[in-house]
């Protein structure tokens, strides 16, 4: 008893609880299937293949076979998002009996902000952010220091590093982020001397 394109909701990502995920690139996320058989509560075999697919269009994915995971056909499977953007991920199973298609799990991959540099770090000096997913666009890319929207002096270099003029803040350690497109980074702690 077979139910020809039966879905369920198997995939699960520590990240997933809320609505659409957000992660910053090159994070990982797990994706998993419940040991029990996949999706559907009669899938008449015991024996049955995987395969995760994956899409970055902004469209629901299930179903859509036109780009497989190379090497992805295991009950886990674990994705580092590279690029910004949103991702849908799914997984098939399939045997003698069908195919069922899994819910898709989508996922935000925002900026990663792995260091930031400044040779004085005094309000009015430049600092340079170092990450990763950053706009080449320099409009694109808004810097928060301390709470403080730096947008006309950003600079972007490349998509893996932008120059700003730190704001008039108060000294001591603050928060950083960079929004891209109204997607957030990570926070990180600089010191402003």
């Amino acid at each position: 008893m077979f139910e020809e394109g039966a879905t369920a909701k198997p995939l699960t990502c520590p990240e997933a609880r809320r609505h659409r995920p957000r992660i910053h690139g090159g994070v990982a996320c797990d994706f998993g299937v419940p040991a029990m058989s996949p999706f559907h509560p009669e899938f008449c075999c015991q024996f049955f293949a995987l395969r995760w697919f994956c899409s970055n269009r902004r469209k629901r994915a299930s179903g859509d076979t036109s780009r497989p995971i190379a090497g992805a056909t295991s009950m886990q499977y674990t994705t580092t998002p590279s690029s910004r953007g949103t991702h849908d991920y799914w997984v098939r199973a399939a045997n003698m009996c069908g195919v069922a298609d899994s819910n898709t799990a989508t996922i935000t991959a925002g900026p990663l902000i792995t260091s930031i540099h400044s040779k004085s770090a005094t309000p009015g000096s430049v600092a340079y952010i170092f990450g990763r997913g950053f706009s080449t666009k320099s409009r694109r890319n808004t810097v928060f220091v301390g709470g403080v929207a730096v947008t006309g002096s950003v600079r972007a270099l490349s998509s893996n590093r932008l120059q700003f003029v730190i704001p008039d803040v108060p000294p001591g350690m603050v928060n950083v982020h960079v929004e891209v497109r109204g997607v957030r980074s990570n926070t990180v702690k600089f010191e402003v001397r």
